[in-house]
């Protein structure tokens, strides 16, 4: 039986020679892609770690300027010191973050209107507030930057009344909405209890009836107000123009005068009236006389009436 026998060789010296070196001129391409594989992958986390912290930093200061603690609020966001008083609460986030070579810095802006633009002094209620974080990334020496701005306000959720400057004290206290329209039509009640106008035309009245304790003695009158709705005051009007009346049926006296309530925004201002020294069933109305067109979008928003002695 015949059989047919392959014969092997091993590779000869100039092959092998030919294999090293096509092993040899592949090696370093290949490296320096899986090189900028690994840094590619390691500057996207890097970028993530800066967006993450960016955005604990940022939801922090925006949380503490709408905070109704009494030591923070956006009067404290703008303070020098603020930087302490948010590096404290920002204690556990700094260690890590800062720990991995990402810093960030915080500026606040002056005040500007909710268009971002400086306008009145009473419109400009906000504030831009700009967060940028800053590293180094993996593949270069070259710092980088992450940034976010955005546009904040603090307005107070609740009606402050300025107690009487002339040391008399409050008796009696009504909620805007207790009072009487002549026409209701525009007048609306707002999220606390205040009664709120912006609708033309402007001039009307509006009225609370009182039963103001006897015996009679000298009684000053407060009316407070702010303006109400998102747009802008006219140009040259830094306060509120109202009449008021005051009518006591025990004396039978009517005391009618003009009086100015300065306006600002994201604040209720008290004015306070001496209505001589009535006692029992009276009547107090205000008639609104600033003549403002629609276009403004600005109103009247009437939230406490009190009666002091």
């Amino acid at each position: 039986m015949n059989m047919w026998h392959r014969k092997l060789r091993s590779f000869s010296l100039p092959e092998v020679i030919t294999v090293i070196v096509v092993i040899a001129a592949l090696v370093p391409p290949t490296l320096g892609i899986i090189n900028n594989s690994v840094v590619h992958r390691r500057e996207a986390l890097q970028f993530d770690m800066a967006r993450r912290y960016l955005s604990s930093v940022l939801e922090t200061v925006l949380a503490d300027v709408y905070s109704s603690d009494s030591g923070l609020g956006m009067n404290a966001v703008v303070q020098a010191n603020y930087s302490g008083t948010l590096s404290k609460r920002l204690a556990g986030i700094d260690t890590y973050y800062q720990g991995l070579g990402v810093s960030y810095s915080l500026t606040v802006s002056s005040p500007v209107t909710k268009d971002g633009t400086p306008g009145n002094v009473a419109d400009n209620n906000y504030r831009y507030i700009t967060v940028i974080v800053s590293w180094i990334p993996a593949g270069g020496s070259q710092s980088r930057q992450l940034s976010a701005s955005v546009l904040a306000a603090q307005f107070p959720t609740g009606i402050t009344a300025t107690p009487d400057p002339a040391g008399y004290t409050t008796v009696m206290e009504l909620n805007g909405t207790d009072g009487y329209i002549w026409r209701r039509y525009g007048w609306a009640a707002g999220p606390n209890n205040e009664l709120v106008y912006t609708m033309q035309p402007r001039r009307w009245l509006f009225f609370y009836p009182l039963t103001i304790p006897q015996p009679a003695q000298s009684t000053h009158i407060g009316i407070t107000i702010k303006p109400y709705g998102q747009g802008s005051l006219p140009p040259g009007i830094s306060s509120y123009s109202l009449y008021y009346y005051f009518y006591n049926f025990q004396e039978r006296r009517l005391r009618f005068a003009r009086i100015q309530i300065p306006v600002s925004k994201n604040k209720w201002s008290t004015k306070w009236i001496d209505v001589g020294s009535p006692g029992g069933k009276s009547l107090v109305g205000f008639y609104w006389a600033n003549n403002i067109s629609p276009s403004n979008d600005i109103g009247i928003a009437i939230g406490k009436l009190q009666v002091a002695r």
